[in-house]
């Protein structure tokens, strides 16, 4: 729905579940989890609600950003985002890291503290807020580690 105000526009999205209608006008919208009027961002979930929504979010894969093969990273447990994560530094800069949440792994304890060379491929993850300075945050499938 478009509505027009002077010389602007106003977009709103409307969602209609049964016979209500509701604006939403942030995201995400995590189905299945919440309500959507309470959370707005993945880190407002509690531990449980993370693990769905992360199980869930890893599993989409239209939002691809690149493919690595060989790169070297370090495995650590974050408790922000309740997940082992491989941090790289990004080529060509000395300040940046990419954190990839690994969707595939289910024995990452065993490697935790460890570096690590890997084959992967980066997703778009979003409503992350970064840690540090520098830092982008993907959802990263393994298709290779050692």
């Amino acid at each position: 729905m478009q509505v027009l105000i002077g010389k602007y526009s106003l977009m709103a999205l409307v969602l209609i579940v049964g016979s209500a209608t509701h604006l939403y006008a942030q995201e995400p919208y995590i189905p299945g989890v919440t309500d959507i009027t309470t959370i707005t961002t993945p880190s407002e979930l509690d531990s449980a609600g993370m693990v769905k929504f992360l199980k869930k979010s890893c599993q989409d894969t239209t939002q691809f950003v690149q493919q690595v093969v060989d790169c070297e990273g370090f495995v650590e447990y974050r408790d922000d985002l309740k997940s082992y994560v491989i941090s790289t530094g990004v080529p060509n800069t000395i300040d940046s890291v990419w954190v990839g949440i690994v969707c595939n792994w289910p024995q990452a304890s065993r490697w935790l503290g460890k570096r690590v060379v890997f084959n992967g491929r980066y997703f778009q993850a979003r409503g992350f807020d970064p840690k540090y300075g520098g830092e982008t945050i993907y959802y990263l499938h393994l298709s290779a580690i050692r």
